[in-house]
This record gives structure tokens, C-alpha cells and sequence, in this order.
């Protein structure tokens, strides 16, 4: 156990042995939960219930969460459903690890948190080192904390967890579950950007456009997306690190949903942009061959909604960077 300010930890680390590598053992929320959605059929022996409320940004999610199995810690009863922000971080805290963090909002849970990192083990041939760090309840006993809380299994029983089916399942789902997005061929400053869905291309008074500094391709889409009517999510950054500013994260389902829709308006903005720029090419928004990072981010503030009381859950998620930051550095 350590101590760091008021609040008090549990520390336990070892061996798992498997041939997957540190940076690609925690599948993203967002595939457990399509996983869980797809897989019902097939129940989990840990998971009753994994439903996505909320994406702040790929691999960050509030999801509502549940066991299959009712446990206590520091006598407090895990029964779900239970509202908890859980992170997955490639290349954290340090290059080639990866760190999934599980913390609970709900009002009886919110002083829980437990992070679990994967490194590759320094001795033993396919093998990486499991580190789970646990935050205690405030006014808990530290000497007592040989407790497990089973919802998040103990160091002897992670092979099994992080083998099973259904995370197996959930690791083939996050490979393909955003695609990177890049802008090319804006030979005659930004894009143009409608200002109604009834903007025409021959209107100049139907689009704007930002500066050429100022643009953002995240910030362009979301605008230009909102416009038409597209139901899309476009993040500036993937597994906690910043994409290039030309570039930007859809998810794939929404995308290809909306795929017709949306290149039948990228096709208007750029016959508008040629017309009003004299250009003899539109910009073109493509998958791009592999993604571009410029710096390292920390999460936000949790939700954008508040969340009630009938949802066993507190009005914020409360959630810092510094936060995130102060279950590595012990």
C-alpha cells in the first residue's frame, strides 16, 4: 500500500503469460460494449451489462456497467448497473505499455478507481507484466486491503479475463472501429463550409469558410456535419494522442452509415469552392493511408450532460488530467 496526499493505494504486479502484445491487450470501451451488443447470444461470465452512454473521444467512454456477480469492497455492495469513465491509453505511461483505467462515477462507487498497465515482461519469453493499481475508499483501513473487488478480477485470474472470448472479440473490433481521416488538395486556402442545408454551390452567400491558420479538420467536420444532418462523431485524437490538424477520427459504423449522404455534399462544397475560388480542384476529405501525431493529451472533463439521481450517478463525472496522471506516478 502507498499513500499519496490524503488518499491511500494498493499496488500489485506479475506476470501474465501471452503472445498479444502490451500495446494491443485492452480492447477500446466502445468494441467491448458493440462486442457485448453482437454477442448476446454468448453470455460473459464477468459482464452482465457494458453500454456505452457517452464518447468523449476514442477510447475514453462513460459506459453503464454491470457484473454477473454481486461482490462487496470495503463494504460497499457491487451491484450494478453502475456508471463508470473507462480510458484506454496506447504507448502510457511509458512507449510500447498500454493502460486501461476504469473509475466510477456513480454516487456510492465514486471514490473507486483502478487502473491495470501492461508492459512487456523484461525476463520471460511471451509474457507481459500486469501492474493494478487500486484507489481505496477514503477512511478504508489500508492494512486490510488484501480484499479483491472480484468485478475487476485479481492478478491470478487476468490471463483468463484478458483471454476470454469476448475481450478477444473486442481486440479484433477496436483494429477497424475509427478510421483516420486526412485533407488533401486545398490549393486555394480552407474548405467551404455550408451555411444551411439549402446552400447551392453557385451561391457565394450559402458557404464561409475559416481562415487557412485557423482550420482544423475536426472542428471543420463537426460544423459541416452538423450542417447536413449527419450523425457522426470527428475526434482530434486516437488512443490519447493528437492527430495533425489536417487530420481526423470518425467512427466507421457512423461513417459508412452516412457515407452517401455525406459525399454528396462534400461533392456540392467542393464544385462551390472551385467556383468561388477559381481553383481547378475541390478539397478532398479521404481515409488516410496511417494516422499523423503531433503531442500527447490528456482526457476531459467527463460529461457533457448531467446525469440524475436515478441513475445512481453524481452531476459530473468530476474527472482531471491530473486526475489520470496521479495513478501512474506511484
Amino acid at each position: 500500500c502507498m499513500q499519496k496526499g490524503r488518499s491511500w493505494f494498493f499496488r500489485a504486479q506479475g506476470p501474465v503469460n501471452t503472445a498479444i502484445q502490451a500495446n494491443d491487450l485492452w480492447p477500446l470501451p466502445e468494441a467491448i460494449a458493440k462486442a457485448v451488443l453482437l454477442e448476446q447470444r454468448r453470455q460473459s461470465r464477468v459482464l452482465a451489462c457494458f453500454q456505452v452512454i457517452e464518447v468523449h473521444a476514442p477510447g475514453d467512454a462513460t459506459v453503464q456497467l454491470a457484473f454477473q456477480e454481486t461482490s462487496q469492497w470495503y463494504r460497499v455492495s457491487i451491484i450494478g448497473p453502475h456508471n463508470v469513465r473507462v480510458l484506454v491509453r496506447k504507448n502510457f505511461p511509458a512507449e510500447s505499455q498500454s493502460t486501461i483505467l476504469f473509475v466510477p462515477i456513480s454516487s456510492t462507487l465514486k471514490s473507486l478507481a483502478t487502473a491495470l498497465t501492461a508492459a512487456l515482461h523484461p525476463h520471460l519469453p511471451n509474457a507481459l507484466t500486469i501492474t493494478q493499481v487500486y484507489a481505496l475508499p477514503r477512511g478504508a483501513d489500508p492494512l486490510s486491503s488484501t480484499f479483491v473487488w472480484s468485478g475487476f478480477p485479481a492478478l491470478q485470474s487476468i490471463a483468463q479475463w484478458t483471454q476470454c472470448g469476448l475481450l478477444t472479440y473486442s481486440r479484433t473490433l477496436s483494429e477497424n472501429h475509427y478510421i483516420v481521416l486526412t485533407l488533401k488538395k486545398c490549393a486555394s486556402g480552407s474548405p467551404l463550409l455550408p451555411q444551411s442545408i439549402e446552400a447551392v454551390a453557385r451561391n457565394s452567400n450559402d458557404w464561409t469558410r475559416l481562415s487557412y491558420e485557423e482550420f482544423e479538420l475536426t472542428s471543420y467536420l463537426r460544423s459541416f456535419l452538423l450542417t447536413i444532418g449527419a450523425r457522426v462523431g470527428a475526434f482530434d485524437q486516437l488512443y490519447g494522442q493528437r492527430l495533425a490538424p489536417y487530420m481526423s477520427a470518425v467512427s466507421w459504423d457512423e461513417w459508412n452509415l452516412n457515407y452517401s449522404h455525406i459525399q454528396t455534399w462534400l461533392k456540392t462544397a467542393g464544385l462551390a469552392y472551385k467556383i468561388h475560388t477559381g481553383s481547378s480542384s475541390g478539397p478532398k476529405i479521404m481515409d488516410a493511408a496511417r494516422p499523423r501525431f503531433v503531442e500527447s493529451v490528456m482526457p476531459g472533463p467527463g460529461y457533457s450532460r448531467e446525469l440524475t439521481e436515478s441513475q445512481g450517478a453524481s452531476s459530473s463525472s468530476g474527472f482531471s488530467a491530473l486526475e489520470f496522471g496521479m495513478h501512474f506516478e506511484i
